[in-house]
């Protein structure tokens, strides 16, 4: 009797251990967030009709505001340019880079004009590292005024996406078109094949996820897990007033949330996690440039002048061009255990990078609260034992499959049949 109390207290112990879950680290609407970020004031890489400007200037001509109740950030809606210059926005980069974690976006408004290209995205680079080397994960992008966003990568070669499908992978509009037009965009690799230059692999998420129906039904709630450890980036949208209640409570188990609107394996056969590292958070409204300049007739056809003049000369155009954001929060995994315990939601290193699990790690966690064995199939078979560290109660183990998605499993989900 005694042994099997042993093996079964280090088995229990071993449960714990292995109990991760997404705790806030990083809390960044408030009247400091601007301080979290670097304005980036160079030449538009997308080669867009844009002037990006300093911070002082943003403030001066009134195109940022930050407090409590969210953070606003606009575009020049006021100048005509005659036939040259851009139009002055803001494209801003965070400060920390990241190497995983869970992203939560929450929007109330998002930028809608013809001639407009807004995306929220993550890319890394530095003098030694040139892009795409360390990738680009784009959360969040669309153009004009369409009415949805896309999810898209961007890589160096040997990034493929051909086993991933939508309706059982990812749940949304589908993937992009490639160049041959009848193609999909698998392929994320910026000089792939049967794709147009620097197109990556996108999948469109639901109609609502952007533009003018998004601002009218007063945003929603966009959430970005990349998981290293398990292999895959993936990417929810939820409208306003249908987030998951963990979600709203800062205690996220995105296990429980479905299939999600966006997903790409990182598994090693397609895709291996090292083509992401060391990525910064970017906010950015350009204008014209690769994307939307190329569609701008077929999207707005009733214009009958050319994207840059357009955008040059017609600044009433831009007013809904903004973005109202009323959170930002990062999140990374953390012993279940260690959630008992006070700690300050926020990085109190605001330059370094931040790996998973890197807060908290050393606090010490506190006794196991309770402890469930969990039966199955009217008790003929026993499922594992079930570690109760929080207040649901509730616990889900998982395991990736050969392809890098997941397979749940536990005594919510065992098949005994």
């Amino acid at each position: 009797m005694e042994r099997h109390l042993a093996v079964l207290a280090l088995l229990l112990r071993g449960a714990v251990a292995q109990i991760l879950r997404y705790a806030p680290v990083e809390r960044l609407v408030g009247p400091e967030f601007f301080q979290h970020w670097n304005f980036y004031t160079g030449p538009d890489p997308t080669h867009g009709t844009v002037e990006f400007v300093s911070e002082p200037e943003a403030w001066n001509r009134k195109l940022l505001s930050a407090s409590s109740l969210g953070v606003f950030m606009g575009v020049d809606n006021a100048t005509k340019l005659g036939s040259e210059g851009g139009r002055k926005a803001v494209r801003i980069e965070s400060k920390n880079s990241y190497n995983g974690g869970m992203f939560v976006l929450t929007l109330d408004h998002v930028p809608t004009a013809c001639g407009a290209w807004p995306a929220f995205w993550m890319f890394g680079d530095d003098a030694q590292h040139a892009w795409p080397r360390w990738g680009e994960y784009d959360i969040l992008e669309s153009i004009h005024v369409q009415d949805y966003a896309t999810t898209t990568l961007h890589t160096r070669a040997s990034c493929d996406q051909r086993e991933v499908n939508n309706g059982i992978d990812f749940v949304g509009q589908g993937w992009a078109a490639g160049s041959a037009g009848t193609n999909k965009a698998k392929n994320c690799w910026v000089k792939a094949p049967q794709e147009y230059d620097n197109q990556g692999c996108g999948q469109k998420l639901p109609e609502g996820s952007f533009g003018p129906s998004f601002n009218k039904n007063q945003g929603g709630t966009f959430v970005a897990e990349w998981d290293k450890v398990r292999k895959f980036m993936r990417t929810w949208f939820f409208p306003a007033g249908k987030e998951p209640i963990d979600l709203v409570a800062s205690a996220p188990q995105p296990d429980m949330w479905g299939t999600p609107n966006s997903f790409f394996t990182l598994n090693e056969r397609w895709c291996t996690a090292d083509h992401f590292k060391n990525m910064r958070i970017v906010f950015d409204t350009t204008f014209c440039g690769d994307y939307a300049g190329s569609t701008f007739k077929a999207m707005c056809p009733w214009l009958k002048t050319s994207c840059e003049d357009y955008v040059r000369n017609n600044p009433s155009a831009f007013s809904d061009a903004f973005w109202s954001i009323q959170k930002l929060d990062v999140y990374q995994k953390v012993d279940a255990a260690t959630l008992a315990v006070p700690h300050r939601a926020f990085n109190p290193n605001p330059t370094r990078s931040l790996e998973p699990s890197s807060m908290l790690r050393d606090r010490r966690a506190p006794p196991l609260l309770s402890l469930q064995f969990a039966f199955s199939c009217r008790g003929l078979k026993a499922a594992a034992p079930v570690v109760v560290v929080d207040d649901a109660g509730e616990t889900t183990s998982e395991s990736p499959s050969s392809n890098g998605r997941l397979r749940r499993m536990g005594s919510t989900t065992t098949n005994c049949a």
